[in-house]
């Protein structure tokens, strides 16, 4: 008997797709998804998504109906989960960070560790960067005791793609909850840009312009950290990003960031993820940043025990992602807040069996 998703349920998206997938093989139940990104522009399966889908069926042997670039519906029937090394390729410039979202909770529970490699895009619009991956999420997931490791062998932008990333997760048999409450004060604040194929006033530039909003708020310089890297063009792989991090005094790390596009000004490269930083650090003093604060909540209902984060914004997709884990893993949570306002949220998990 397949459980019934709605994938235009909330925000609509991939991501409803990408965490039915991996509960379905967490629990072993068989699902089947209807109206899936219905609102989007280019409805249906899209690469990235698709890749995502065959990525986590590898894992746990299951079947697969509707598994096609512009499906609007899926079956998915798992199996046993296992771990080992294993080799994906989007095939275009989709999002590696979006594949690795759906992949990773899977993995964490295998039945040996694990070895992935990834080609695709590490820097895309509309995902977060793999540095963001790397420098807050995974973060988290090493203190909720699941170990998981990144290499970046080469970016990949839009459209070409081809950026390269390993990935090593030991299995776990438990996961410990999460309580994040306040950031704290400011304790160390980092600044990365990175182009390929650009001129190399535009890391100096983005890096001039969010240093300037820093200094409205007369940060320590002894506090910030900057590293900006301008490399030569491969395979004419042109592409630009720029990520800013903060850790707090309370365990606390957040991070925004985004990637440049034809037309977007450097400055305004910088801009926005500065400013929303300075935000969630000075006005909210969350100590989840928006994006962190849909990302964990997947790895809240695994783990044992109550876990309570408190966010710089509830967004639409936390919303729909609650709504999912509700209804696939029977878990109870609490929500303090508004959509796109400061909110708390608190989950009590349920063992993976």
């Amino acid at each position: 008997m397949f459980e019934l998703i709605d994938g235009s349920f909330g925000e609509g998206g991939g991501q409803i797709l990408r965490n039915s997938i991996a509960i379905s093989a967490l629990t072993g139940k068989p699902i089947k998804i209807e109206n899936i990104r219905v609102k989007r522009e280019n409805p249906g399966l899209r690469p990235q998504h698709l890749l995502a889908v065959k990525a986590i069926a590898e894992l746990c042997d299951a079947q697969l109906e509707g598994a096609y670039i512009g499906s609007r519906e899926l079956k998915f029937i798992p199996s046993r989960i296992k771990g080992g090394n294993f080799y994906f390729d989007v095939g275009t410039a989709g999002s590696i960070s979006l594949v690795l979202q759906a992949v990773l909770p899977v993995l964490a529970f295998a039945d040996s560790d694990s070895k992935i490699t990834i080609k695709g895009g590490t820097a895309v619009p509309k995902a977060p960067t793999i540095e963001y991956l790397s420098q807050v999420l995974f973060k988290y997931l090493n203190k909720m005791g699941l170990k998981v490791n990144l290499e970046i062998q080469r970016h990949g932008f839009y459209p070409r793609g081809g950026g390269l990333v390993n990935v090593f997760v030991e299995r776990t048999d438990e996961l410990s909850p999460l309580i994040l409450e306040k950031f704290g004060a400011l304790e160390h604040l980092s600044i990365y840009s990175y182009s390929e194929g650009l001129p190399c006033h535009v890391v100096d530039r983005e890096v001039s312009s969010s240093l300037s909003l820093l200094s409205r708020k007369s940060i320590n310089e002894d506090l910030i950290s900057i590293e900006k890297r301008c490399n030569e063009p491969r395979s004419n792989n042109i592409g630009n990003f720029f990520i800013i991090t903060a850790k707090g005094s309370n365990a606390s790390v957040i991070g925004y960031d985004k990637v440049g596009m034809k037309g977007l000004p450097a400055e305004k490269v910088a801009e926005e993820p500065t400013r929303e930083l300075l935000e969630n650090i000075f006005t909210t003093n969350a100590a989840v940043d928006m994006h962190a604060g849909d990302q964990l909540l997947i790895w809240m209902s695994l783990a044992k025990g109550e876990s309570s984060i408190f966010t710089h914004k509830y967004t639409m997709h936390a919303y729909t992602t609650l709504y999912l884990l509700k209804k696939l893993l029977a878990i109870e949570f609490e929500v303090i807040g508004e959509i796109d306002k400061p909110a708390r949220i608190k989950i009590k998990g349920i063992e993976v069996k």
